[in-house]
């Protein structure tokens, strides 16, 4: 496996995480 696609790979999962987190962080402050 190449750095650059290891990199690439590890920021796609970064993004996804943070994107999750972004979406958990918006229902816990809209209470229910």
């Amino acid at each position: 496996m190449k750095v650059d696609e290891l990199i690439a790979t590890s920021g796609a999962v970064a993004i996804a995480a943070l994107f999750v987190a972004l979406r958990l962080i918006k229902a816990k402050a809209r209470p229910q």
